[in-house]
């Protein structure tokens, strides 16, 4: 506890497991001691159970060996008093929903929907044997998947065991079936349950399986490298470029990893301060016009360091891109970089700068992008995979406003992903920002066509509909 409390912040969630345990256990004494439940699986001893209880209450005290004390008990509660404004702003924190299980592939999304049918058959074939414990925390565990799909780590982690343990109890009463006493037939399902493990920890472990592969939201070990601007990073550190650097909130913890001699201007552990300094950082993303200026000149910001494949920093980017004081001096597929023009920055700017070569950008990540080996070879099976790194080039692209550039990547992003409807989304609004509204709509109805629930789309489908003379039916 000591080293989780030190190093993440979802530390009371060792603490809810082990209640959710233990009231499990305490309610089947219960239930068992009254008569009111026949249950084959013997609960914990009431010594263990005050063992327990103990356990619990020196894992509680040990969360305030920390530098900040049991202050840092602040950041979970800031997450659930501000539930509302985390979800609305931090994409990991969305909850569950039919877009996300398309954004995570048909493989991925079967296998979660079929690990639920799993676990529900088995606790029902199996409710004799099965332990309240185990069954609490399963359903606690989905209740949480369901309201941030930032926790599908931990219920998968959760659901492995509700599997493994009522399913083994309901193949043991199986044994009297000839085909399952049948040893070959046992063998082959050691096999093959081998063979789905080595699989799974082979995808979700690095970063070259085949689901991460379809996906970029990865489940994984260390940073995810598909979606981190390593290469940046790595050239503000060769360039020396200077300090007073502002990175986007999501870079922060990697690069006081990668640099820790350089001050970061946000990071996660500004959840301690409360949620002013996010939301005063959130304003200025959204708005830079009006508080960028003072931000520089408060903290005499230099150099800007942003992953333009993050929603947040939609407006910014463009913003710095088109401001006279600030120069783009390194873009590739993950990450932009701008060197503010002042009298001792411009050699450093005229050099970086004119080694920019944004409109040769896509070209260059296209020629470096390697389809995985598993979609070349079997084409019929989904999901396929999504070229992201062109897709954020385009993206890029749009941000912009070099819609020349980003319709002819857009459109090569299509090849490899027919039926990706972003892509068809954003060449929509190209065609809206050339006042081509009739082809606006072509690309707004194969959006929602592919995407029903897609409600941007739907709202760009009826203006430019409106805009190109159709006639729009309000349902």
């Amino acid at each position: 506890m000591i080293f989780w409390v030190n190093t993440h912040a979802s530390f009371p969630l060792g603490l809810l497991l082990i209640g959710i345990f233990l009231a499990g256990e305490l309610l089947t004494s219960l239930l068992v001691k009254k008569g009111r439940m026949i249950s084959e699986m013997n609960p914990l001893s009431t010594k263990r159970q005050i063992w327990l209880a103990g356990i619990l209450v020196a894992l509680l005290i040990a969360t305030g060996i920390t530098p900040y004390g049991y202050a840092v008990w602040k950041i979970p509660i800031f997450f659930h008093e501000h539930g509302k404004f985390v979800r609305e702003n931090l994409s990991e924190w969305v909850p569950l929903s039919v877009d996300w299980f398309r954004k995570v592939g048909p493989v991925a999304s079967w296998a979660i929907v079929l690990s639920i049918i799993g676990a529900v058959s088995g606790i029902i074939l199996n409710m004799k044997r099965a332990s309240l414990s185990w069954v609490f925390i399963w359903i606690f565990s989905l209740a949480m998947f369901i309201s941030s799909v930032r926790h599908v780590g931990f219920f998968a982690m959760a659901t492995l065991p509700i599997l493994l343990l009522n399913w083994s109890n309901i193949l043991e009463q199986w044994q009297t079936h000839r085909l399952a006493s049948s040893k070959t037939f046992q063998k082959s399902v050691i096999a093959a349950a081998c063979v789905f493990m080595v699989f799974v920890s082979f995808d979700q472990l690095t970063d070259r399986g085949v689901l991460q592969r379809a996906s970029y939201q990865a489940f994984g070990l260390g940073f995810y490298e598909r979606t981190t601007p390593k290469e940046a990073i790595s050239f503000v550190k060769l360039n020396n470029l200077p300090s007073n650097i502002f990175n986007s909130y999501d870079l922060g913890s990697y690069l006081m990893f990668h640099w820790p001699e350089r001050k970061v201007f946000i990071d996660t552990r500004m959840w301690f301060r409360g949620a002013e300094d996010f939301k005063n950082y959130i304003d200025l993303m959204r708005e830079p016009e009006k508080y960028w200026g003072p931000l520089v000149e408060k903290y005499g910001i230099e150099t800007v360091i942003l992953k333009h494949l993050s929603r947040e920093t939609d407006v910014l980017i463009p913003y710095l891109f088109k401001h006279p004081e600030w120069a783009t001096v390194f873009c590739d597929a993950r990450g932009i970089i701008f060197l503010k023009r002042t009298p001792t920055n411009e050699t450093l700017v005229q050099k970086l700068s004119s080694e920019v070569d944004l409109d040769g950008l896509f070209e260059r990540t296209e020629r470096e992008y390697r389809p995985h080996w598993f979609w070349q070879r079997f084409r019929w099976f989904r999901p396929r995979e999504i070229p992201f790194e062109l897709y954020w080039v385009a993206h890029l692209y749009f941000q912009l406003e070099m819609y020349d550039q980003a319709e002819k990547a857009f459109l090569r992003v299509l090849e490899y992903v027919p039926d990706l409807h972003d892509g068809y989304f954003f060449l929509g609004k190209i065609a809206a920002k050339r006042k081509d509204f009739k082809s606006a709509v072509e690309m707004f109805e194969k959006t929602v066509a592919l995407n029903p629930d897609f409600l941007p789309a739907q709202t760009e489908l009826k203006m430019s509909k409106m805009l190109a003379g159709f006639r729009v039916i309000h349902a």
